[in-house]
């Protein structure tokens, strides 16, 4: 028989009541009805016992803490400064979080101790595991991650199949273990102070700002695994540098690879800033002038005439046809416009309000593995935000194995 002494019994006692209350955490909403304010209450209370039967545990400091810990405002700055520049490109609205007191305190009262809680158990979970090589941190970024999202949000996909599945992994979850990634990589290397410290100020600005950027659901994926990545470099650059100076097997191409895509990345933002949009010809409406696959550029232009190519935004997306007709009416300029592949004109008017730009240049096929790609995972939002996840997981491994490679010399 297995004996245990006293205090690894209480130990054992401890993260055994702690793993059952986050267990209960995520079934609450299906175990419970989500009225009155019980729904709200009892996770928070939980939240909090686990945080005061694990502090004792993981609260003691790491080889990396007094280095990461000062660090922890410029990674929560490097997010809102994402959200301010894209809010600039795309506008601002009112945060949901902040309509009126009672919200803002609601909120504050969940987040505090589900930050409090959650982070405990993420360096308890670690410490448990009993490594800190990349297969760990996946590993608890994974649970943690998976407790996020409500059980009635796997039976809902459950019933709904492979395309829905595929949707919410690359739109949801997959962001989400980015996130996690991050901050049980930045438990692993300076314990729970930096991990906690990080995800109080981060929600405190979630909970606190009046305005958020107006980013449609594919963009809000894409920076919840773009600035993952980033915080990750930031953070990997402040521990101590390698003895030696040789880049490991593979470094270079991965270093190389990062790098450009990043490069890429600026590049592409940069266009937007100035109104110009990058574009993926999908259909073959415009052939021969433009083939599935092209990748076209616009600019905004105000001096349309018949016989340009235009893009301009639809209920199903942007489309890019040429103009065959404008009509002037009180002051109103409207366009006709129709595909050259395309027996008839488009059935509707386009407003100059409608307009995106003009088409300036097109480099043939080199978009058809975007194409196809997009065509298997549901989009090229979802084809865009796996590139980056990938990046992001090479760049994730290739860091924790230097670090751990460094602390062993």
């Amino acid at each position: 028989m297995f004996r245990f002494e006293g205090a690894e019994r209480s130990d054992l006692i401890k993260g055994a009541l702690a793993i059952s209350f986050m267990i209960i955490i995520f079934l609450y909403p299906a175990i419970v009805p989500s009225a009155g304010v019980t729904p709200f209450l009892v996770p928070s209370v939980l939240w909090l016992l686990i945080f005061a039967l694990l502090w004792s545990e993981v609260s003691g400091d790491k080889a990396y803490t007094r280095r990461l810990l000062p660090l922890v405002p410029l990674l929560v700055l490097v997010r809102v400064g994402i959200d301010l520049l894209m809010g600039a490109v795309v506008g601002f609205g009112g945060n949901v979080a902040t309509v009126d007191l009672t919200t803002i305190l609601t909120n504050i009262f969940r987040m505090i101790p589900f930050a409090l809680g959650s982070e405990t158990m993420r360096v308890y979970l670690l410490k448990k595991v009993g490594r800190e090589n990349a297969k760990a941190v996946l590993g608890v970024a994974a649970v943690m991650s998976f407790i996020t999202f409500s059980p009635y949000k796997y039976l809902f996909l459950a019933r709904m199949g492979l395309t829905e599945g595929i949707n919410f992994a690359i739109r949801g979850f997959i962001p989400m273990l980015a996130t996690n990634t991050f901050l049980t990589q930045l438990a692993a290397w300076g314990g729970v102070k930096p991990a906690l410290s990080y995800s109080l100020i981060f929600g405190a600005y979630l909970y606190l700002m009046p305005i958020v950027p107006l980013t449609p659901w594919y963009v809000t994926a894409l920076i919840a695994t773009v600035v993952p990545l980033a915080q990750l470099i930031i953070a990997s650059s402040s521990l101590p540098p390698p003895r030696r100076r040789r880049i490991p097997r593979g470094g270079k191409g991965l270093i190389t690879t990062t790098a450009v895509l990043l490069a890429v990345a600026v590049g592409v933002f940069a266009v937007f800033l100035t109104g110009s949009r990058i574009m993926l010809v999908t259909s073959g409406s415009m052939e021969p002038t433009l083939r599935p696959g092209d990748i076209v550029l616009t600019t905004p232009t105000t001096d349309i005439q018949i016989g340009d190519v235009i893009a301009y935004a639809s209920a199903a997306g942007p489309i890019i046809h040429r103009v065959v007709s404008i009509v002037v009416e009180d002051g109103n300029v409207t366009y006709r416009t129709k595909g050259d592949a395309n027996n008839a004109p488009d059935p509707f008017i386009i407003t100059k309000e409608a307009v995106i730009g003009e088409l300036r240049f097109t480099i043939p096929y080199i978009g058809l593995p975007l194409l196809y790609g997009a065509m298997v995972l549901g989009g090229l939002p979802n084809l865009v935000t796996v590139i980056l996840l990938t990046v992001f997981f090479l760049h994730f491994v290739s860091v924790n194995k230097e670090v751990i490679r460094n602390r062993r010399k």
